[in-house]
């Protein structure tokens, strides 16, 4: 029986030769065919081989090529269309006329007679033309679906009905070539030896039937092909069966596993559970000793914080508090008198740059001696100010006056001044009282250390610059009628020394330095970085009274504080320099 595979799958080629094109292939077969069975004519082998064609569309350019110069030189006149119409009418209506002239002399049948035999080798002239263009136009539809069944098809039973098929199409082409090749006598000639009917219908009837018989072949392939694919779908579907049973099988095995897993899991858990409860109680006891341990450690902390910062304030002779609560005082008392207005300094933008710069500055603020009241009035305020914010304010005020002793009857005595040692241990201590992040054994026994083995102004402002780096922003507040003349200039280097030395380091710290000055004379010389504010006198018209908070910097106001307004007074003239 013959295989399926054998109508649709090309033979495997038993060389390792290079395959040739299968239209090539098919025409070659078909010379052969040709020059052997289908013509004994020597001159048409001869015609054949001088076209010197590679493929069957060869042959078809050459016939098309002779069609076009046939019609090149016959084209149609009107002359011509007259008498090929006049021609088929006669010719339709001849059967008449050849009843009506067997009723009439002979001499009138022979001239009919004459007459028909050239209306009809016009006709037939002009039949025979149509009929080759027709049969080139259906062979040219067919080639292209030929071709395409011997690509899909290959087999040896396609290749040699298609070389079948090119012998007779060639057959036909060569007697279509010769006729357009003729001289107009001959083909009037082959009007009456070779009609259409004669030369041609029984070649055009091969070329059908032998296309027909590719199609049937196609037709067969694709039959196979398909029972084919069949059979492998039903044998891709038993495997697909016996592959769903292996999973199956592998699914219950998976079920097993699972099962054991989660036995598996609920024992490990148990176990947890377990483990976990005791190391909670153990935590739970690490916890109580720690807070005992903590609770203990706190009180000997608070302890060795009150032994130690008493050690330090008595190393210092400026009691800051004092002087704090000295200020408070006096302003109290002075809000009752009538000279509370002062020019409004407060709102010059110098002061404000100061107050709200996101680098450490340092500024002087220089008023008269007419004003000095009005001065502390402003520095007691801000300290208040900042205090009450939470923010961390430091400051050197001028100490009350001394009462007069017994000895000096009703003399006062001259008020004290302090030297750069005192303001750098009064800051010193300052810091550390609000420094809570210092107030353990190691960190505040260490400070303490560096601060009984200072001995030179340099180690104290070192040390001062360690404990502000604790904080963010420090304000500090120098009085100099409170220090000595002789010690003023230093302090204003160290003051200016500390931000500058704690910039080089990663922990960034904005100090704010402001020394209020009301001395006569000239003053200092002053840096090129540092801010002068210069008050001027009080005038009566323009004075205004001070605000309880003065700086107006952003998230200075606490709960219940004024907001100060943001309009600076008109006609206010600021001698900022």
């Amino acid at each position: 029986m013959t295989s399926p595979e054998q109508w649709y799958k090309a033979a495997i080629p038993t060389t390792s030769q290079n395959v040739k094109d299968p239209a090539t292939t098919a025409f070659e077969e078909c010379l052969e065919i040709f020059k052997q069975k289908l013509t004994a004519d020597p001159k048409k082998r001869l015609r054949i081989d001088s076209l010197k064609a590679a493929k069957l569309q060869d042959v078809i350019d050459e016939v098309v090529k002779a069609q076009d110069q046939y019609e090149a030189k016959h084209q149609d006149s009107k002359t011509k269309k007259c008498i090929i119409a006049f021609s088929k009418r006669v010719h339709y209506y001849g059967k008449i006329m050849d009843v009506m002239v067997q009723h009439h002399p002979e001499y009138v049948s022979l001239a009919w007679g004459a007459m028909k035999i050239v209306f009809g080798s016009i006709v037939e002239h002009e039949k025979l033309g149509v009929t080759i263009v027709m049969a080139l136009c259906e062979i040219g539809d067919a080639l292209s679906r030929i071709e395409l069944a011997e690509a899909l098809y290959p087999t040896p039973m396609m290749k040699h009905t298609i070389a079948i098929l090119y012998s007779y199409i060639v057959k036909f082409l060569l007697r279509a070539l010769e006729w357009y090749e003729l001289s107009t006598v001959s083909r009037a000639l082959q009007t009456f030896t070779r009609p259409a009917a004669l030369r041609y219908d029984d070649l055009i009837a091969d070329i059908h039937k032998a296309t027909l018989q590719v199609k049937e072949l196609s037709l067969a392939g694709s039959q196979a092909e398909q029972r084919d694919m069949h059979t492998e779908l039903r044998q891709v579907h038993v495997q697909q069966s016996s592959l769903i049973d292996r999973i199956e099988s592998m699914q219950t095995e998976l079920q097993k596993l699972m099962a054991l897993v989660q036995q598996t899991h609920q024992a490990q858990v148990s176990t947890e559970k377990s483990i976990s409860t005791h190391i909670q109680e153990t935590i739970v006891t690490n916890q109580n000793v720690k807070e005992a341990y903590v609770d203990i450690r706190h009180k000997l902390s608070d302890i060795q914080l009150t032994n130690a910062l008493t050690f330090i304030s008595s190393m210092c002779s400026i009691d800051h508090k004092s002087s704090y609560e000295s200020a408070l005082i006096i302003r109290q008392n002075r809000r009752f008198s009538s000279r509370t207005k002062c020019s409004p300094f407060w709102k010059s933008p110098r002061l404000q740059t100061w107050d709200t710069a996101p680098t450490s500055t340092l500024m002087t603020l220089k008023a008269t001696f007419h004003d000095r009241m009005h001065i502390r009035d402003f520095c007691t305020n801000v300290i208040e100010q900042l205090l009450t914010a939470n923010t961390v304010i430091l400051w050197v005020l001028k100490p009350p006056q001394p009462p007069p002793s017994a000895d000096s009857g009703s003399i006062r005595q001259e008020e004290p001044l302090y030297t750069v040692f005192d303001v750098l241990k009064s800051l010193i201590y300052q810091a550390l009282s609000l420094d809570y992040t210092s107030h353990t054994d190691t960190v505040f026994a260490f400070e303490l250390r560096k601060f009984q083995a200072a001995h030179s102004t340099a180690d104290y402002a070192n040390l001062l610059g360690e404990i502000l780096e604790h904080f963010k922003t420090v304000y500090i507040i120098i009085d100099v009628d409170a220090v000595e003349p002789e010690s003023l200039a230093e302090c204003r280097r160290l003051l200016t020394y500390i931000p500058q030395h704690m910039g080089n380091k990663i922990v960034k710290v904005v100090l704010k330095v402001m020394f209020v000055e009301y001395r006569p004379g000239g003053g200092y010389e002053r840096g090129g970085e540092e801010l002068f504010l210069r008050v001027p006198r009080t005038s009566q018209k323009k004075g205004k009274k001070m605000p309880v908070d003065p700086l107006r910097g952003k998230g200075r106001l606490g709960q219940g504080q004024r907001r100060l307004p943001l309009r600076i007074a008109a006609g206010a003239k600021w001698r900022d320099e």
